[in-house]
């Protein structure tokens, strides 16, 4: 997500203009997986790469 000041830097901005479906729903609910999974592994590895 873009800011002047480098605020919103790990953020994302998810839009849409359709009206929402079962299969949109699952769509997204799919990506809020995904993220949830990589931000567990990025911190894995943070706490791994300190000991």
């Amino acid at each position: 997500l873009f800011s002047a000041s480098g605020k919103f830097r790990q953020c994302l901005r998810l839009n849409y203009a359709f009206t929402l479906t079962p299969a949109i729903e699952e769509a997204v609910r799919t990506v809020g997986n995904i993220a949830t999974e990589m931000v567990e592994e990025a911190r894995h590895h943070a706490t791994a790469s300190s000991i």
